[in-house]
């Protein structure tokens, strides 16, 4: 039987467009994010967009999400690097970029790992219940301290606690569930500081 991820890229194997905005919807941020380590934020959108071009152009190549997820990272490293080699001047920087692309291959997967991750810990968060979202969301993207907090919602310190200790065992739990072992909730709320 197939799974909804299978249905879509059936049918954008078949030239649906509405099989590919939800592709494009459900990773183009992740692959700006993976772009973004490497090239300035202007630049790493328009290298998706190129990216998401030819992901179209080749659609009937994916049998699966993990092909054109593949495809994607591929093909915006390498658009990274071929816009930071017409970038570089004749002499200085060829011998930079020489030595960035030694390194590359390791900061690569870190950060495809990281926008993958980031993306999933927004998911989870856009989960959880009204209150402990807004809890969490006021604490840990706007910098509000618990009292703060409490005030603003008309409830007791310690519910805000609770509301933060809730959001971050649900979204490490989730998160376990699909197979990622965080080392901690403190890599998680480091994670979170660093959403966009």
């Amino acid at each position: 039987m197939l799974d909804v991820q299978d249905d879509i890229i059936v049918a954008f194997r078949q030239g649906d467009r509405a099989a590919f905005n939800t592709i494009y919807l459900q990773l183009r941020k992740p692959i700006i994010t993976f772009c973004k380590y490497m090239v300035p934020l202007d630049d790493a959108e328009d290298i998706t967009s190129d990216v998401f071009v030819r992901l179209w152009k080749f659609r009937e190549q994916w049998n699966t999400i993990n092909d054109v997820k593949a495809f994607l990272y591929v093909s915006a490293r390498n658009g990274c690097l071929n816009f930071l080699k017409q970038q570089k001047t004749r002499s200085d920087k060829q011998k930079e970029i020489a030595g960035f692309l030694e390194r590359q291959q390791e900061m690569i997967l870190q950060s495809q790992i990281e926008s993958e991750l980031i993306s999933l810990i927004k998911t989870e968060v856009d989960n959880l219940p009204d209150t402990c979202r807004t809890v969490f969301t006021l604490s840990y993207f706007e910098g509000y301290e618990n009292a703060e907090i409490a005030e603003r919602l008309s409830i007791s310190d310690k519910t805000v606690r609770n509301l933060k200790s809730i959001a971050l065992k649900t979204i490490k739990k989730n998160l376990e569930s699909k197979g990622l072992q965080l080392s901690g909730i403190l890599m998680l709320v480091q994670m979170i500081k660093r959403l966009p």
